[in-house]
Formats: structure tokens, sequence, C-alpha cells
């Protein structure tokens, strides 16, 4: 770790940021199956005070998750809305203020209840605003002010978390243009999709047992997110991790992959570095440029040769790992309509024998990642467990049942 302690003995206030960061992470990616690089992101993005937009389909949780993450930070205002296509600018910003237009013949609006009181703001569904209000927003998400009547407030806001379930203008190969300005305020974005077989079994069983959506008892305190800031800020880099965004920049703007701006790379390169300070490091690495998976592609298509080239300096071990994730669920998933007969105990020994061995071959892919090092690989990790964990949460009802049977035998 790169902080002294203080002359107590005790954990700076940095120390504590990131051991609290981590304890977050743990538990509300244990509560929200398959968003646990959503999670870590955000953490990064709150420290770099840039904003994180979730697209794709409906029904994965994406506002549960914003609750989650908000409740661990500082204490402020938190605010939501759904933008429809006639949501006015004064819906976010503040309706007319009747007693001072009143006292004093002024037309001002009233900030009470609104964005401009908000530190952490939900937007639901965020391009589909009129242009009006898409513009106020501008100005609040960028530079966190709001100007009216000539005068200028400054606002509170840390963190915006946008979601829609498709890209702005509804294109797939494109960002309307009379909506890219909005689209780039949120410069970590993430494209979602449905959980994999083994996970969505996984998840109904938490869901009956109410540990789908727990979040992290762990609350960080106003000193130690500025420690975080303050680290990101002062945070060197190594030359090594500067080869390395030669090396992306070659691949993904040289290959004519992406048309990565100049403003993008500013982004890319300051969330780097909060990535580095929310891990402790000393220094910039390769490893933390794995958030720029997130950042540095625009549409679709352009996700997957963008993640590949990032992670190709960021994550050598990556298509190792994901190799053996694959693994994982080519074993499970044949065996997943076994399930709910071996946990009832009406399997046949056959089915139970084929749980047991999809158990071991899942077992033997995760034990290969553990050595396997770098932040994009610990998802995977995440994963590889849960999918062990469904099968054997099946194996010891059956085992539950068995014994069961065995007891009330012996009784007569």
């Amino acid at each position: 770790m790169n902080s002294p302690h203080d002359r107590n003995g005790d954990a700076s206030p940095l120390e504590q940021a990131q051991a609290k960061v981590a304890q977050a992470c743990t538990a509300i990616s244990a509560g929200f199956l398959g968003l646990a690089e959503v999670t870590q992101t955000f953490y990064t993005t709150l420290v770099a005070r840039e904003h994180l937009l979730m697209l794709g389909i409906h029904g994965i949780a994406k506002s549960a998750l914003g609750d989650a993450l908000f409740a661990t930070l500082p204490p402020g205002k938190q605010w939501g809305m759904q933008l429809m296509s006639d949501t006015p600018p004064s819906a976010l910003t503040g309706g007319l203020d009747i007693v001072r237009l009143r006292r004093d013949n002024e037309q001002w609006s009233n900030p009470v209840g609104s964005i401009r009181e908000a530190s952490y703001v939900k937007l639901t569904e965020v391009f589909k605003g009129p242009g009006p209000t898409l513009q106020s927003l501008l100005t609040i998400l960028n530079e966190r002010r709001f100007e009216e009547n000539g005068e200028v407030e400054d606002l509170p806001l840390e963190i915006a978390l946008g979601d829609s379930n498709e890209l702005p203008g509804g294109r797939t190969d494109r960002v309307e243009p009379e909506l890219r300005a909005m689209y780039d305020r949120f410069a970590v974005r993430f494209w979602l999709g449905r959980l994999s077989m083994p996970l969505r079994a996984r998840l109904r069983r938490m869901y009956a047992t109410g540990q789908a959506g727990a979040g992290a008892n762990v609350q960080l305190t106003r000193e130690e997110l500025d420690a975080l800031r303050d680290r990101a800020k002062t945070m060197p880099w190594s030359e090594a991790a500067l080869r390395a965004t030669d090396a992306i920049d070659a691949e993904v703007f040289g290959g004519n992959v992406s048309d990565i701006s100049e403003r993008a790379w500013g982004k890319a390169m300051k969330l780097t570095a909060a990535a580095a300070a929310v891990a402790g490091a000393d220094e910039v690495l390769p490893e933390h440029l794995s958030i720029c998976v997130h950042v540095l592609w625009d549409v679709p298509d352009e996700r997957a040769p963008v993640r590949t080239a990032v992670l190709r300096q960021a994550c050598p071990d990556y298509e190792t790992a994901t190799n053996l994730l694959d693994a994982c669920h080519a074993a499970a998933e044949p065996v997943l309509m076994f399930l709910p007969s071996v946990a009832n105990g009406s399997a046949g020994i056959d089915e139970v024998h084929q749980v047991i061995d999809a158990q071991k071959r899942v077992a033997t892919a995760g034990a290969g990642m553990k050595s396997l090092a770098g932040s994009a690989v610990e998802p995977m990790r995440a994963e590889a467990r849960e999918v062990w964990a469904e099968l054997g949460d099946a194996l010891a009802a059956y085992k539950a049942k068995a014994a069961a049977k065995i007891v009330a035998k012996e009784a007569f």
C-alpha cells in the first residue's frame, strides 16, 4: 500500500477507503450476479468524477444495483427520474418559485426536490428526453453547475448513473448526432445482457432465500472519498503502462476499430489513475488499464475488438481465464436439467453421478484460474465459483435427503 499510517497507528483515510471499497465490491457482487465488473468500475468512476452508463435489456436489476451502490457512499441526497419525450426541463431543475415571484416579482426556479440538490443521480431512459431537457442536463453533468438569470450555482453532484435499453436514437450501428453530446457525458459504458444458464439457476435460488439484491454494510466518509481522489490526482505512471497505452491506441485507432478522440483518451487516463488509487497501487501499471474496456468503444460492434486490444496489454491472462470459464459452463450446462430432481432426492443414481462429475470438472477449471492475474480475471473467478456452488447446493440437498431416508428406515 502506498499511504502512511497516522500518528496513532490506525489506518489512514486512504487505506480505510480502499478497504471499504473492496468490502463493498465483494458484498454487492455476491448479491447481483453477473454485475461484478459494473460494481468494481462504479467506484473508479466515482473517484474520477465521471459518470457511468448501463445499456442493454430491461429487467437485469440496473436500478436496484444503483441503490445498493449509492448506499455505500458518503451522506448525500439521491435523486432519480425516468425521462420521457414530454419531460420538461423544470421537472429536473425545479418549477417556478411562486413565493419569490410574489415577493420580488422575479422568475426563479425552486431547487427543492430537484436534481440541483442531489449528490447521487439515476437517470432512466436518459436519451428519451426532449432537446431542451437534455440541454439542461449537459451543463449539470459536465460542469456540475446550474445557470439562471445570469447567476451560476455550483451543484453537489458526485456521480450520475444513466441507463437505457438502446443506443441514443435507437440504432445499433451509430449514435444519432443530436444525442452525441449527452452520450459523451457518460465516459464509462457497459452493454449488459442476460446471465448464463448456470447463473440464472443460481439467481432463482437466491431469490428464494432472500439473498438476491443484497447490499453492503459499509459506508465511505467524505474524508475517505477525498483521500482516494487526492491519491488519483498524484498517481505516477509506470513506463510500462504508458507503452501499453501506445499499443492499445495503435491497435484500436490505428487499426480503424474505433475513432478514439483525444478527449476520450484524456478521460481514460484519468479513470486508469483512479483505478490504481482504488487498488492501492504505488503507480499506474498496465493492469489498471482494464477499465479502458468500458471507455474506448462507441457502438456495440466495437466492444469485442476494443476489449481484446485493451486486455492484450492490461491482462495477458484474460484469454486463458475466458477459456477456463467457458469450460466451467460447458461442464455444467448439460446437467442443469437434473438439478431439481437431484435436490429433491428423486434423481436416479446415473444423474447424480453426472452432476458429481460436472462439479469436478468445474472445480478443475476454476482451480486453473487461481494463478492468473489481473482485475479482469476476478469477475470470471467469481462466476466460476457460482457455477460450482450451484451444482454443490443440489448435491448437498441430495445427501441430506438420502441421510433422512436412512434415518427413517432405521426408525422402523
